[in-house]
């Protein structure tokens, strides 16, 4: 379903495959120009304090959302067999280094995300 999101700064169109329990929106930061949204952290999955206020315009109307869209801090999602693994634990930073066989990058304060239904 595609919805746009109307903020302070203009307009972001945004595709959702379903409709959330509560209004919260994660956008990366080079969208958030098209909101208004400053980058903020989050201290648990959905938290979305400080967060911009959106007008959401989508095929069944138009409703306005507060507090309910917000830069994200990079994280990584993993499944509680993969934290073990690893040796990490929900809400851990680490840094994550992607290699190919050209180049390697590494991002660093990476938050680690564990629960059941996530996977790397």
């Amino acid at each position: 379903m595609k919805i746009v999101l109307h903020g302070a700064g203009g307009k972001l169109g945004y595709e959702v495959s379903k409709a959330a329990k509560e209004l919260g929106y994660e956008i990366v930061a080079v969208d958030k120009t098209g909101v208004s949204a400053e980058e903020k952290t989050y201290s648990a999955l959905g938290e979305y304090r400080g967060a911009a206020d959106v007008v959401i315009v989508g095929p069944k109307g138009v409703i306005t959302a507060e507090r309910s869209v917000m830069v994200a801090k990079a994280h990584v999602h993993m499944t509680p067999a993969d934290a073990e693994e690893y040796g990490v634990k929900d809400k851990d930073v680490v840094s994550v280094k992607v290699e190919t066989n050209v180049r390697a990058l590494t991002f660093g304060e990476v938050v680690v995300r564990v629960r059941e239904k996530f996977s790397l």
